[in-house]
């Protein structure tokens, strides 16, 4: 049970997802091909192998794509979009924060459902035909955004779609169907953990922000910090939509909740308060999972020229505990012990008006590598693009759930110029 503990706050530590001291032989189960393929023994020497190997960050993101599922379809929860399209929509167009310019955030978009959906929203509003509109989609998973980039889907996602939505936005081919072009031009996406505050440092000033059916996998700390982050990115007056079973109750109160006809959301003040502790960005991440390169951002464009961004270092390792090799060690000791220093960073040109030209929209990579992430200052620097990760409820593999430590009752990118597409 100790070694499970273990790695399981090691996956709490990188994703905020907790697992429950009953999940332990069905965790286990999904990660012992991992062991096979790193040719390690035993969970200790797994352990071990994710604190302070070079390629751990890779192996990360394998263990986030076993313990995880991702469950969403077109037009999900169609009262909240219904709010959205008839009540927040107008507002912003009326009160023109930063102009004809808005920006939307769907924060744990799985494979493109939501942010797909948002993007037909504000095309079937009219509203917005001369506005610079970004619609920007971010997941902890690079095997969910493969599939948000490439928009094509199966009948299934499109469970409560309308008939003339299908119609008028997707084409069929080969049972398949394909996002149109003027959707896929609002729309980018990029890989975001929303517990690393150095990939939310990436993210501008956002208007809308839906984070639909994620905090309810994260237990209270980790909501805290990721509505903090929320609260930071929001413009004065800008609308935060959780899930149906989700709410902010014990974890801020630096929102208003705003009664709408078909739902109730939360906004940021027009008028600040003093900057409490719920809304103060920490001084140090706390993540002892950070990793000193970037997550590879791709859009959905092809943009022209413009500046690099190019963000290298990376902290020393500390030595393994002794304790622990014979056994895990102690877990406090061994995270205590975990230290990350800052990664060095390289000043952006904000005074560009074009994305880097190494950015890939049309969802190759150009060249063998992939490529780090580049910034258009029009959108990063004054407005930001970026439901959800949820762990494996049903596998046919397990015939059995994974239980996540459940909720307190009550209610987690960037953005690119218009025509981008996700590579």
């Amino acid at each position: 049970m100790e070694e499970f503990r273990l790695l399981r706050d090691l996956i709490y530590e990188h994703c905020g997802i907790f697992f429950q001291d009953d999940s332990k032989y069905l965790v286990h189960r999904r990660l012992a091909p991992r062991l096979e393929a790193l040719s390690l023994p035993n969970f200790s020497d797994y352990y071990r192998f994710l604190r302070y190997d070079p390629d751990r960050r890779a192996e990360f993101e394998e263990i986030v794509e076993r313990v995880t599922t991702n469950e969403t379809y077109f037009f999900r929860e169609m009262y909240q979009l219904e709010a959205l399209r008839d009540e927040i929509f107008p507002e912003l167009q009326e009160r023109q924060p930063r102009g004809r310019r808005m920006t939307i955030w769907s924060a744990g978009c799985s494979t493109g459902e939501e942010a797909y959906t948002i993007a037909i929203l504000v095309l079937e509003s009219g509203r917005f035909r001369d506005w610079d509109v970004r619609v920007f989609g971010s997941d902890i998973s690079r095997r969910v955004l493969s599939i948000a980039r490439k928009g094509m889907y199966g009948r299934s996602s499109f469970r409560s779609t309308d008939e003339r939505y299908l119609r008028r936005y997707f084409r069929e081919i080969d049972g398949k169907y394909h996002v149109r072009e003027e959707v896929k031009a609002l729309t980018s996406f990029g890989q975001l953990n929303l517990l690393d505050e150095e990939m939310l440092s990436i993210v501008g000033d956002v208007d809308v922000i839906l984070c639909r059916n994620v905090l309810i996998y994260f237990d209270l700390e980790a909501r805290k910090r990721t509505i903090g982050a929320f609260y930071r990115k929001l413009l004065k007056g800008g609308y935060l939509l959780l899930g149906h079973s989700e709410s902010l109750l014990n974890i801020s109160t630096a929102f208003e909740l705003v009664h709408l006809k078909r739902d109730m959301v939360y906004r940021k003040p027009l008028v600040m308060a003093p900057a409490s502790k719920d809304t103060q960005a920490p001084s140090a991440p706390r993540s002892a999972t950070r990793f000193p390169t970037e997550p590879g951002w791709k859009t959905n464009d092809a943009p022209k020229a413009g500046p690099r961004v190019d963000k290298t270092g990376g902290g020393s390792e500390p030595a393994p505990d002794k304790r622990a090799s014979s056994a895990w060690g102690n877990s406090q000791n061994s995270v205590a012990a975990e230290g990350r220093q800052s990664e060095g960073r390289s000043t952006l040109d904000r005074s560009s008006d074009r994305l880097g030209d190494r950015l890939d929209r049309t969802g190759e990579r150009r060249g063998a590598a992939e490529r780090p992430l580049e910034r258009d200052p029009r959108v990063l620097g004054q407005s930001a693009i970026p439901s959800g990760v949820s762990p494996k409820a049903n596998d046919s593999s397990d015939g059995d759930d994974l239980k996540l430590d459940p909720p307190q009752p009550s209610r987690m990118g960037r953005l690119l110029p218009r025509g981008a597409k996700d590579s």
